[in-house]
């Protein structure tokens, strides 16, 4: 303890210290409990009506009070200090509160028709019945006893005002009943009662029911007691009848009973409760309801997925994120964990910005291909809320293919690769390729037009480059682009395509399984290589003769 108060001394200013001092000599400590390196503690000061409280933690060296200074420590703290390390030291407890001070005590009784209310202040075995303010006491102009009042002793008679004893007029019961309720000396007729400002009414409750739940209004609570004024004593507590403002139609049905199937329990738990528990107490009486959230605002979801060579689209308008709820059609669909309170106002305004930016509906999948595919990706980039998958990245035009053919004797190769200078990807999008990046076309694999293509070996980087019996594929189909092998779309090099592209496919199906031309496909291999200026293969020229 000597160590404490060393740190609480050279911690505390010159004159916080000596106030600590004046309070320890005026014997204002009290002790409320002691546990193991922790001591609660109350100080009285003096024409105060509240004792704040200190706890001092011995062990760790720390403190707090409740007082509102922003003195560290105040002067409640540097007097506590004091205080337990003198009574420490000479072997002896502080006294308790209780008998230092008085606390306050509340006496109602049934006065017809309604209640009548005295306070009291108890010390130790004396009681002393207040007829005055607790400030009048406490600041010495009536005479009275010491006491501590807490922030509930000050409500209540700041609620009770000029009629501080006898009849209670009923408009202040709700209020003072609110106040009572934290007053840990309540009587009625001499007897020890909990007041309680939550006022009886009949009560809704949701219970299983086969196939779903059953909501119903129930009567209220047994009460055994009434005392006028609205005033009732039930489940041993004293209490106020409420009244429940319910619509007609409302005091039509819950009598009977309304049924909720399993998949209206988001109508149930997000439109039909929640404006009804503004009115009257709703006890759920199962555990198969999820538990509701307000305040979750919906968005919309774009779900975007690449099927084959065309961009699959979903909108969604959810909750939560991961969501845990999506609308489906008109109805809230829980998907897991807490369910949100529906906002219809904010779902309307998600929709209609969803249709005005990018056309779409919440719940309507839709296929985008080729240009339309790349088209509807640009005005995804300025799309600001959520997009669930990255295939939209992949539909991005990075330029023209140019056509890269290679005659090594009586073996053809062909690949696609995009222009050098046309290159360049658009945020988000998989890195440009080097100008030589390519995809090899095996011989057996052109001629078959088949998968091996994909599978066939290249010394080639594939980066930047097109399948290129995809591409022979998509020219005959009459499309414009075709998918790189690491992302992004490219336009088909037509001129190229509508000179040579029915004359390399014929030769490329003419390959044998070893990738060789037959003897009988060499003139056609030698006109070729005419056409595009370059020197005829050897195997060729030796049979010029023939």
């Amino acid at each position: 303890m000597q160590a404490f108060l060393k740190t609480v001394r050279e911690a505390a200013s010159s004159a916080i210290w000596s106030r600590g001092v004046e309070l320890c000599r005026a014997e204002s400590v009290s002790a409320e409990h002691e546990e193991e390196g922790e001591v609660a503690l109350r100080v009285s000061v003096p024409g105060a009506l509240i004792a704040p409280s200190v706890t001092l933690y011995i062990d760790d060296e720390e403190w707090e009070c409740s007082c509102p200074s922003t003195d560290d420590p105040c002067e409640h703290v540097a007097a506590a200090s004091i205080a337990m390390h003198r009574a420490r030291k000479e072997g002896r407890a502080l006294p308790s509160l209780t008998s230092t001070s008085g606390g306050l005590r509340y006496c109602l009784s049934h006065h017809p028709p309604g209640l009548a209310i005295e306070r009291e202040i108890v010390t130790g075995g004396e009681i002393f019945r207040l007829e005055s303010s607790l400030d009048a006491i406490a600041r010495g102009r009536v005479d009275g006893p010491s006491f501590i009042a807490s922030s509930s002793d000050l409500l209540v008679e700041s609620v009770l005002g000029p009629n501080r004893r006898g009849s209670i007029p009923p408009g202040l019961l709700p209020r003072l009943f609110s106040a009572l309720e934290k007053c840990s000396d309540v009587r009625l007729d001499g007897k020890t009662i909990e007041v309680t400002g939550d006022p009886v009414l009949p009560r809704c409750r949701v219970v299983d029911a086969p196939g779903g739940f059953r909501l119903f209004l129930e009567p209220p609570q047994a009460i055994t007691r009434a005392l006028g004024d609205g005033v009732v004593v039930c489940g041993g507590k004293l209490r106020l009848l409420g009244e429940a403002h319910l619509s007609g139609r409302e005091r039509q049905e819950l009598p009977r009973g309304i049924f909720f199937s399993h998949g209206q329990v988001a109508e149930l738990l997000t439109e039909v409760l929640p404006p009804l528990a503004k009115r009257i107490r709703i006890e759920i009486d199962t555990s198969k309801l999820p538990e509701t959230s307000e305040g979750e605002r919906p968005r919309i979801q774009i779900q975007v997925e690449r099927i084959e060579d065309r961009l699959s689209v979903l909108p969604l308008l959810v909750y939560g994120d991961p969501p845990v709820a999506r609308l489906d059609g008109n109805n809230l669909l829980h998907l897991s964990g807490t369910l949100p309170i529906r906002d219809k106002d904010a779902e309307a305004v998600r929709i209609r910005d969803l249709r005005q930016k990018l056309g779409l509906v919440p719940g309507h999948r839709i296929e985008f291909a080729g240009h339309e595919a790349v088209e509807f990706s640009k005005r995804l980039e300025s799309w600001r809320e959520t997009i669930a998958g990255t295939a939209h990245r992949d539909f991005h035009q990075r330029g023209d293919l140019e056509a890269q053919l290679t005659i090594e004797g009586d073996r053809l190769d062909l690949s696609f690769t995009v222009a050098a200078d046309e290159g360049a990807v658009p945020s988000g999008g998989t890195a440009a390729p080097s100008s030589d990046a390519a995809a090899a076309l095996s011989p057996r694999d052109a001629a078959a037009l088949s998968s091996r293509d994909a599978a066939a070996p290249s010394s080639r980087d594939d980066e930047g480059s097109a399948d290129a019996g995809a591409v022979l594929r998509a020219w005959h189909r009459g499309e414009s682009l075709v998918p790189l092998s690491q992302g992004g779309f490219a336009a088909l090099p037509q001129d190229w395509l509508a000179r040579f592209g029915h004359r390399v496919t014929d030769l490329l199906e003419a390959q044998s399984g070893t990738g060789r031309l037959p003897t009988c496909a060499l003139p056609d291999l030698a006109r070729l290589c005419d056409d595009l200026g370059e020197e005829r293969p050897a195997i060729v020229e030796r049979l010029a003769p023939l």
